[in-house]
C-alpha cells in the first residue's frame, strides 16, 4: 500500500478546510442530495463528499456506509486532492499502490474509485466527491461529466452559509470547539443537548417577533419489537436512515436532532404558519411510510408517530407552551397506533387533531 503524499501547500490547505467550519458538524441535506444524486445517476453503491484533515477523512455527507471518517493514510480521497482532475482506479485489487489497503481487503471492500477534486474560495483542493463500487467497472465520458457536474455543486455549497443564523452560529462553534460533543454519534444530527438549546433560541427570536414557535416530535413506531427481532444492528441501521429522511423532509431553515433513543425532535423556524406546520409535519411521516429501509437483511417498513405543537403568540420564556403540545400530541399518535400526525395549536381558538396516513 502507498500511502498519500501531502500536498505541497498543506498548511495553507488545512486553514481552508477549518474556515469552512464544516469539520464534526450535523448532516446537512444541501449535501445530502448531493451524495444521493451521485449514488443513483453513476448507478453505485457508496457515494460520499470527504473533507480531507491533517490525518483522517471526514465524511460531511455518505451514502451506503454507516461511517463517518477513516484514516488519511488509507484514504483514497487523500490522492485524489493531490491532482486538479479525476482520479479513477478501475480495480483497485490489481493496483498496487491500493490493493493491500485495508479498505480494500476488509469492509467496505473498494473495488472501484472514482473521486472529484473540490476546492475552496481560495483554489486550495479540501475535499473529494467520490463513488464507489465492489466491482470493477469503467467511467463513461458522460458518466465522468456528470460526476465533475455534482462535485461543482458541491463546491458551491461549501462556499456558502446555511440560511438560519441560529444554526450557522452553531455550526461554527460546533466546528471550532466542542466538536462531536454536539453531533449525536449513531444520526450525525444535533444531539438532544443541543437540539433542546436550538428550542430555546429559536423560541427566543420568536417571542421577541412576536411570531409563531413550533416544535415537531417524530417517534419511530415499534423500535422495541424490531430491536429484538432483528437486532441492535439493524435497529441502528433503521434510525440512521430514517434521521436522513427526517432531515430530508424539512427546510435549511428549520433544526433536526435526535431527542431520545427512537425519537427526533424538528425545530421550525420561527414564524413558520398553520398550513405550513401540518405540511412539513406530514410530510415527515409520508416520507418514512412511503420509503422502506433497506438492510442487508431486506427491505424494512417503518412508519412514524408525530406530534407538532405550535404556539402562535409565545410569552413565555422557554418555549414549553409548544414542547408539551407537541408531547400530548405524540402520546395521542402512538395510542392511536401510530403512523399518523397529531396536533395541538394553542392559542385563543385552540385547536387540535389528527391528519391519518
Amino acid at each position: 500500500m502507498i500511502e498519500p503524499e501531502l500536498s505541497n501547500n498543506e498548511p495553507v490547505r488545512l486553514a481552508a478546510l477549518r474556515a469552512t467550519r464544516l469539520l464534526d458538524t450535523p448532516l446537512e441535506d444541501r449535501f445530502e442530495r448531493l451524495t444521493r444524486m451521485a449514488r443513483k445517476l453513476l448507478d453505485v453503491p457508496i457515494a460520499a463528499v470527504s473533507l480531507v484533515d491533517a490525518d483522517r477523512q471526514w465524511f460531511k455527507s455518505i451514502q451506503g456506509l454507516a461511517v463517518c471518517q477513516t484514516s488519511r493514510a488509507v484514504s483514497f480521497c487523500g490522492h485524489t486532492i493531490l491532482g486538479t482532475k479525476s482520479f479513477i482506479i478501475r480495480d483497485a485489487r490489481a493496483d498496487d499502490r491500493f490493493k493491500d489497503n485495508p479498505l480494500v481487503t476488509g469492509e467496505p471492500y473498494i473495488v472501484f474509485y472514482a473521486g472529484i477534486p473540490v476546492k475552496a474560495s481560495n483554489g486550495c483542493t479540501i475535499a473529494s466527491l467520490c463513488v464507489i463500487d465492489h466491482k470493477p467497472r469503467d467511467l463513461s465520458a458522460d458518466d465522468l461529466k456528470t460526476l465533475e457536474d455534482i462535485a461543482s455543486l458541491v463546491e458551491s455549497e461549501i462556499r456558502v452559509r446555511p440560511d438560519c443564523d441560529i444554526q450557522r452560529n452553531m455550526m461554527m462553534l460546533t466546528s471550532a470547539t466542542l466538536g462531536k460533543s454536539r453531533v449525536d454519534e449513531l444520526t450525525r444530527l444535533w444531539n438532544e443537548a443541543t437540539i433542546e438549546e436550538i428550542r430555546f433560541l429559536f423560541h427566543a427570536e420568536a417571542r421577541k417577533s412576536c411570531q409563531s414557535s413550533a416544535v415537531i416530535i417524530a417517534r419511530v413506531d415499534g423500535d422495541e419489537s424490531l430491536r429484538s427481532s432483528s437486532g441492535a444492528d439493524a435497529a441502528d441501521e433503521v434510525l440512521r436512515q430514517v434521521a436522513k429522511q427526517v432531515l430530508g423532509s424539512v427546510r435549511p431553515i428549520d433544526a433536526v436532532g435526535r431527542s431520545g433513543p427512537n425519537e427526533f425532535a424538528v425545530m421550525l423556524a420561527p414564524g413558520t404558519d398553520r398550513v405550513e406546520c401540518l405540511a412539513i409535519a406530514q410530510q415527515i411521516r409520508q416520507r418514512i411510510a412511503e420509503n422502506p429501509i433497506t438492510l442487508a437483511s431486506g427491505e424494512q417498513c417503518v412508519t412514524l408517530s408525530v406530534g407538532l405543537g405550535v404556539n402562535e403568540k409565545p410569552t413565555d420564556n422557554y418555549g414549553a407552551v409548544q414542547l408539551q403540545a407537541a408531547q400530548r400530541a405524540i402520546e395521542s399518535a402512538q395510542a392511536s397506533g401510530g403512523n399518523c400526525v397529531e396536533y395541538e395549536f394553542v392559542e385563543d381558538d385552540d385547536a387540535r387533531g389528527q391528519i391519518a396516513a
